[in-house]
Order: structure tokens, then sequence, then C-alpha cells
């Protein structure tokens, strides 16, 4: 079984990615042309969910609900502290 850092952080990258991704293509639909800061706040915050959320899942799976609600709190304050930092009016 692999390290729980390195499988949070495996999961942080599928979820940056796939949030990236999707930031990238419905801002480029909606808009005509997307915002980078904007893609990377939400490539960041996906990350961030996925990790948190597949954490948690696993945390409580093995009955470890102090991990999890650690793990929950992390997470919340990541995505919190991303939009932010991140979220500006003048896009």
């Amino acid at each position: 079984m692999k390290p729980q850092s390195r499988e949070l952080a495996n999961h942080f990258v599928r979820g940056a990615v796939a949030g990236g991704l999707l930031s990238a293509l419905q801002n480029r639909a909606n808009a005509g042309k997307g915002s980078r800061r904007t893609i990377l706040r939400h490539s960041l915050q996906g990350g961030l969910a996925v990790a948190t959320g597949l954490g948690v899942a696993n945390a409580l799976e093995q009955g470890n609900v102090q991990r999890a609600g650690l793990l929950l709190l992390g997470g919340v304050i990541g995505i919190a502290s991303t939009e932010q930092l991140l979220n500006h009016s003048k896009e």
C-alpha cells in the first residue's frame, strides 16, 4: 500500500488536472477567453476538493474519524484560502 501522503498528492493532481481542464474549456466556450487566474484557482480548488474527499472517505473507511475531521478542515481552509488569494473582481 502507498504512503498516505503520496496517495493524497496523486488525488490532488487528478483533481487539479480535471478542474483546470473544465475551467479552461468552459471559460473559452462562455466568454471567448479564459482568465489564467480563474483557471488556476479552479484547478487548485479541484485538486484540493478531490484530495480532501478521497482522503476523508479513506479515513472513515479505516475508522479514523479524527483524521477524517482534520483532512476535512484542511480542505476547507485550503479551498477558502485559494478563493481569497486568487479571486479578484478585476478579472
